[in-house]
């Protein structure tokens, strides 16, 4: 994300700012996931998540981020959607 930021791709997001009250209460309320084993080959399990970047658009108008992660490689993958 901090090389998104530095290209101009997305606003700059201050981790400063105030969180919001529902974020804050549903992380709040999450157990912790049981321990499990890691994936043994590429693209065996792949953690996704996506995000509002704080109601601000990027500079091609886009809204929201989707992550993908690798849980082998824990490669990242970015991607500016616009919904």
């Amino acid at each position: 994300m901090n090389d998104m930021v530095k290209l101009n791709l997305t606003p700059n997001m201050n981790s400063s700012d105030a969180k919001c009250t529902t974020c804050v209460l549903t992380k709040f309320t999450r157990q912790p996931f049981p321990n499990v084993q890691r994936s043994s080959n590429i693209l065996d399990l792949v953690h996704s998540d996506i995000s509002e970047m704080n109601g601000q658009l990027s500079s091609r108008d886009k809204r929201y981020f989707i992550t993908f992660i690798d849980d082998y490689y824990r490669y990242c993958y970015v991607c500016l959607t616009k919904f």
